[in-house]
């Protein structure tokens, strides 16, 4: 409630790092001032700045999970079961935060060297975030548990999925920019076969479900579906 503080990711896309920090401290000690031993974001936006930022300033300690890393557990465990049939060629859009933004930090301890003045080398090498370590299976666990789902998948999929356009600002500041990518988004689903694009992010939502009616794919989230079949 109002005792939760933001995570201050708008703070880090604007480029204020101070603040960010000041903010990531914020949460980081408001929730181990609860003892809290599992944090669930259900913000893709704020799952990736737990996982990928806040270790850059502070150590959180305890596990960071998204639903549907909780939900695809409880399908697992048999605690969730989905009965009702939903029939439709269905496609998972990969949000960026979800996705490859989401790609644990991996701290590097090392110096920054120039070879021949202007090459630049990190000894010892330094790791590469390439987005594949990002949250790409449980979602489509949860699909393949719903019975009646033919899932299909998007050729821009897992790290290398192509963004809905509404992220950062994009949406508020280019709108047509934004539709236009929607529109491409949905075309590529269609042209996989699906008529149903699941996602679960509610910045793709909302982005993606604004080109919905004009290219007769419909956008839901995945929370939407599964709750269908239950």
């Amino acid at each position: 409630g109002s005792e939760e503080p933001c995570c201050g990711r708008a703070a880090l896309d604007l480029g204020n790092r101070d603040l960010f920090d000041r903010m990531a401290r914020a949460t980081v000690e408001a929730v181990k001032r609860s003892g809290a031993t599992r944090v669930v974001c259900a913000d893709a936006e704020c799952f990736s700045t737990f996982r990928a930022h806040f270790p850059k300033v502070a150590d959180l300690g305890v596990e960071v999970l998204h639903p549907v890393q909780v939900l695809a557990d409880a399908v697992k465990k048999r605690k969730l079961k989905f009965r009702k049939a939903f029939s439709a060629d269905v496609a998972f859009h990969d949000p960026c935060n979800l996705g490859r933004l989401s790609e644990p930090y991996a701290p590097w301890d090392g110096e920054i060297k120039k070879v021949l003045g202007q090459l630049i080398v990190y000894d010892p090498p330094r790791p590469i975030n390439r987005g594949t370590g990002g949250c790409y299976d449980p979602p489509r666990k949860l699909l393949s548990a719903v019975p009646g789902i033919r899932q299909r998948e998007f050729s821009r999929r897992r790290e290398y999925a192509y963004c809905c356009g509404g992220g950062g600002g994009a949406a508020a500041a280019f709108p047509e920019f934004a539709k236009n990518t929607a529109a491409t988004r949905l075309a590529e689903a269609a042209d996989r076969g699906a008529s149903v694009v699941a996602t679960a992010c509610p910045n793709c939502a909302a982005n993606l479900g604004e080109a919905s009616a004009e290219t007769g794919v419909r956008v839901m989230e995945l929370y939407d579906l599964l709750a269908l079949s239950l």
